[in-house]
């Protein structure tokens, strides 16, 4: 296998087939390749993963990132309309237990990371202008109470949003180390 293709299994992981492969472009090969593969409480048909994109051609390579969204089980993904121009390299993405939202994360230059889609399916993403302004690796939902999303953050530790809120507050006691 080559590490940037995305696999699935329909018999609880007995048996897997390639979803990705090297698609052809004009003067090259596309590779698509995930760090983070969520799917959603809500409805079970729908996978999000958190994707890099290289395109190889004789005069380069180019590598962007993006959340790609399965309607149909894993079967297939296209990408989403994940906001352009932010630079993010997306690195996870949080399903809601019980609604129709979803967080990603990632960060760019400016350490600006969590976009968030709300109420569509994971069409549309919008960035999260009250997150602070931090990269962000992953996060989650608390498991006693979906209202509350977890985010661990690009060296400033773990913080807690109420969704739906604007406050987003560190919760690092008891964490040593890096931060």
């Amino acid at each position: 296998t080559r590490p940037l293709d995305v696999w699935r299994s329909t018999d609880g992981g007995d048996t897997w087939t390639a979803v990705t492969a090297p698609v052809p472009i004009p003067g090259g090969l596309r590779y698509v390749g995930g760090s983070t593969v969520t799917a959603s409480a809500v409805n079970p048909d729908l996978i999000f993963l958190a994707a890099f994109v290289i395109d190889v051609r004789g005069d380069g390579l180019e590598v962007s990132y993006g959340i790609w969204r399965s309607t149909d089980r894993g079967a297939s993904f296209i990408e989403t309309d994940a906001p352009s121009g932010t630079g993010l390299q997306y690195y996870g993405v949080a399903a809601s237990p019980d609604e129709d939202l979803y967080y990603a994360f990632g960060f760019n230059d400016l350490d600006q990371g969590i976009i968030r889609s709300n109420s569509n399916g994971g069409s549309f993403w919008e960035p999260v202008t009250s997150a602070p302004n931090r990269g962000f690796f992953t996060g989650t939902f608390d498991p006693t109470n979906s209202s509350v999303l977890m985010a661990a953050s690009l060296g400033s530790g773990i913080y807690r949003h109420v969704v739906h809120g604007a406050e987003w507050v560190p919760k690092n006691l008891g964490l040593t180390g890096g931060g």
